[in-house]
């Protein structure tokens, strides 16, 4: 437990490095870093480079992979989705307006869906068609959609950080706080109200752990999935900072060996399947909001930043076979 906690300690000082120069300036989103070896997960020495580059006011979020090896995210504050071919050529690839969309999946049948923010907030398919795949819990509005993951029964997670923000207005009467399953048959169920703002989450590859991080929090929680979608019995599963900081936990991804990579101050967090072992980080040069696995072998970590950066990192392992992220 002690070279846990050291370790973690590395991070927070490793955290504060990334985001300040040695002059106290922001180091500009366009460093390139270099990834530390992570045995079985990414070679010493491997450059995290610079895909592409956009002013940070537009956003960044809901990275994911499409068949071709290219990458789609949001830029949600410009209202627009944002497709990447593997050589970084940018091109519009959806108009989402009046809609912020964050986070982006496929679903089983090949539909590109999203949380939607706007009205109605919810979540929603954007692609071949548009259409409203669920915006209310027991009468009451989405307010905050974030992140979501689909599971293999084609059933959505969601996560809802509805409440009130320092600096803004109430919000106006809306579902709880909390994470929110869809099921296949589009009924809409509370899978757990255990975490106060929950933001980013990922399934492990078997489907049967939801994991799910607050940017306040120091851990990454862990709940074992049920049969009808709850998710029951809350743990601390990833530690991502020393206690009383924040960790700043944002979007998950997963490989398919079951580690976890968790965006987070300091870079990319990566934790082993079994008890949440910290394996190292990969570091960028501005906090990362997501991550995902691309390229047509699924061996490219693709890290996006809402501070206007897009990264890939050449890894050793895959992302989860049949599943968009």
């Amino acid at each position: 437990m002690r070279s846990h906690t050291a370790l973690v300690s590395v991070w927070c000082v490793l955290g504060s490095m990334l985001v300040f120069g040695q002059a106290g300036g922001e180091i500009p989103a366009t460093t390139e870093m270099t990834a530390p070896g992570i045995p079985g997960v990414v070679a010493a020495g491997t450059k995290v480079k610079v895909l592409h580059t956009w002013e940070p006011g537009l956003g960044g979020e809901g990275p994911v992979a499409m068949p071709d090896g290219s990458v789609v995210f949001t830029q949600q504050n410009q209202r627009k989705i944002v497709r990447l071919d593997k050589d970084g050529k940018a091109s519009v690839y959806l108009d989402t307006q009046p809609y912020q969309i964050l986070a982006l999946a496929y679903d089983l049948k090949g539909r590109l869906i999203g949380t939607q923010r706007g009205d109605p907030s919810g979540v929603a398919v954007l692609s071949p068609t548009r259409a409203i795949v669920a915006d209310k819990f027991e009468g009451q509005r989405f307010g905050r959609p974030n992140d979501l993951v689909v599971d293999a029964k084609g059933g959505i997670y969601f996560t809802d950080n509805t409440g009130p923000r320092a600096g803004e207005p109430p919000p106006p009467p809306s579902a709880k706080p909390g994470v929110y399953y869809i099921a296949p048959d589009g009924q809409v169920r509370l899978a757990s109200d255990a975490i106060a703002q929950p933001n980013g989450i990922q399934l492990s590859p078997d489907g049967k752990v939801l994991y799910v991080g607050m940017g306040s929090a120091q851990f990454v929680k862990a709940f074992d999935v049920q049969p009808d979608g709850r998710a029951i019995n809350p743990r601390d599963f990833a530690q991502l900072s020393v206690p009383g900081t924040p960790g700043g936990a944002d979007g998950m991804a997963m490989d398919a060996a079951g580690r976890l990579y968790v965006t987070a101050n300091g870079g990319v967090k990566v934790f082993s399947a079994q008890g949440g072992q910290p394996l190292g980080v990969i570091p960028t040069a501005v906090k990362p909001s997501n991550v995902t696995f691309a390229g047509v072998d699924r061996r490219t970590l693709f890290i996006v930043s809402a501070r206007g950066a897009a990264y890939t990192v050449a890894m050793q392992v895959e992302g989860v076979k049949g599943r968009a992220k």
